[in-house]
């Protein structure tokens, strides 16, 4: 139990009130840090302590004594990250694990140095879209919904939509640079080093691709481990699966009666001979259905074998037959 938020220590626009937690995630590379966003747009990094005795615990089996089992704590400083002015929608860590990126109602994506909890960049994911309306014409305000970081870090996805009306998705590309900001002669940029000897990372941005992937409002979004397609869940039920890099629909499930609240996709696993990943999803209609998504690079070889197959039989035929049908078509020439 880690309480992330302590009533009058709290720091966010509220005082003396305690914040829901909106998301929360570990880092992808050890697993010993956990973030949480909250609805007042503050994040909380945890450190996690013990969390190598208990995988070492697990992987003997289930425990059959819970006194003697190790439990993780948690270190008792919770660093704060201060910079929405909205609740907190997504959270996902870099594949080292040294940088956070956040959604947020706000409409922004911000991607945070998780050591200092420096702002390394914002982007202004709702920026430039058209306005959403409710049924009685009011303006409805863009959020940025889901974001996260591509497998290899060079870009980040974000998903931006309304409660009502049309969801966008944006590729964003990332180049990180380290560096402090401004000229070689500036006085600011040395008083910053005499304060920090290591050098400020910076992270240049640019929209790659902002794409229109619905005309109602989707509810969540994941990126599959092979970071080929985008899985989207909507508030119909149904789940598109999207080409990452063109963002152009794939294939639609329907299924679910009420809209999507969860979606993960699974690794196929190593021993397996089929390449298909598994889709998990969840609906406020209390049903979880487990669909299968076919690796794109599978399905070509798949297709290829077909072929090579078709050929050698078509190879076998004419060898076998050809011979004798050349010679019945000479003969029948010589007759006539």
């Amino acid at each position: 139990l880690i309480p992330v938020s302590s009533g009058a220590e709290f720091k966010g626009k509220k005082e003396n009130t305690k914040a829901d937690v909106k998301t929360i995630t570990f880092d992808r590379k050890n697993g010993n840090v956990v973030a949480t966003g909250d609805d007042e747009g503050i994040i909380r990094i945890i450190k996690l302590q013990n969390t190598d005795k208990v995988l070492k615990a697990l992987a003997k089996g289930s425990p059959k004594d819970l006194n003697s089992f190790p439990q993780i704590k948690f270190d008792e400083k919770v660093n704060e990250i201060i910079g929405h002015r909205d609740a907190i929608t997504s959270l996902h860590f870099n594949s080292t694990g040294k940088q956070l990126c956040s959604g947020s109602k706000d409409g922004t994506c911000r991607i945070w140095d998780v050591a200092s909890g420096q702002e390394l960049c914002v982007l202004p994911a709702t920026s430039g879209l058209p306005p959403a309306y409710t049924k009685n014409k009011q303006v409805l305000k863009q959020m940025c919904r889901v974001a996260f970081f591509s497998g290899d870090d060079t870009s980040v996805y974000t998903l931006q939509n309304a409660a009502r009306g049309v969801s966008y998705a944006t590729k964003w590309s990332l180049s990180q640079k380290e560096g402090d900001n401004g000229s070689d002669n500036s006085k600011k940029k040395k008083e910053k080093k005499n304060k920090a000897d290591k050098p400020i990372t910076q992270i240049d941005f640019s929209p790659m691709k902002t794409k229109e992937v619905a005309n109602i409002p989707i509810t969540t979004m994941e990126l599959s481990p092979c970071s080929n397609y985008l899985v989207m869940g909507d508030t119909r039920g149904c789940v598109a699966v999207y080409y990452a890099d063109s963002l152009k629909k794939m294939k639609v499930y329907e299924g679910h009666q009420l809209p999507v609240s969860s979606i993960t996709v699974s690794n196929p696993h190593p021993q397996s001979k089929l390449s298909h990943c598994s889709i998990l999803t969840g609906s406020g209609d209390k049903t979880i259905i487990i669909g299968s998504l076919r690796n794109e690079n599978a399905s070509g070889s798949s297709i290829m074998t077909f072929f090579c197959v078709l050929l050698m039989l078509l190879i076998i035929f004419l060898a076998f037959f050809a011979p004798q049908l050349i010679e019945d078509a000479i003969m029948k020439t010589l007759k006539s």
